[in-house]
């Protein structure tokens, strides 16, 4: 069993849920892993990506009117891990949760950083 540190991306972009999909794009343009999170007041809210940040974002109820935010796109609901938890557990949790990253916290509720299913299965050739 090996540990999910070595493969944590601990630096990425952060964004606030009344920032424009606009601001939410530019940013992602500059994050090597393809998402950003969305906090307020320090905390957690969820995470955007690239394939939710577009110009024709839409929500239940159709194309959303003129700037839309990060908050009227976010959807709920979020995997997370902890960052001592073990490489397979983690990979099983996104093949169970249907996503290709998780956020990793630490045992006190802090974000630690963002794991790539990419990232876990590069180390064993996959």
């Amino acid at each position: 069993m090996s540990s999910i540190s070595p493969f944590v991306m601990r630096e990425f972009p952060t964004i606030e849920p009344a920032a424009s999909l606009t601001e939410a794009a530019n940013r992602l343009r500059s994050s090597p892993g393809g998402i950003i999170a969305v906090c307020e007041r320090g905390r957690l809210l969820g995470t955007l990506t690239e394939q939710e940040v577009n110009p024709g974002s839409e929500n239940a109820d159709g194309p959303l009117p003129g700037n839309p935010t990060v908050r009227q796109i976010l959807a709920n609901g979020l995997s997370c891990c902890f960052e001592d938890t073990e490489s397979d557990e983690a990979e099983m949790q996104m093949r169970r949760d249907g996503v290709d990253r998780l956020v990793v916290l630490s045992r006190e509720g802090g974000v630690v950083g963002i794991l790539p299913l990419a990232s876990l299965l590069s180390r064993n050739g996959h």
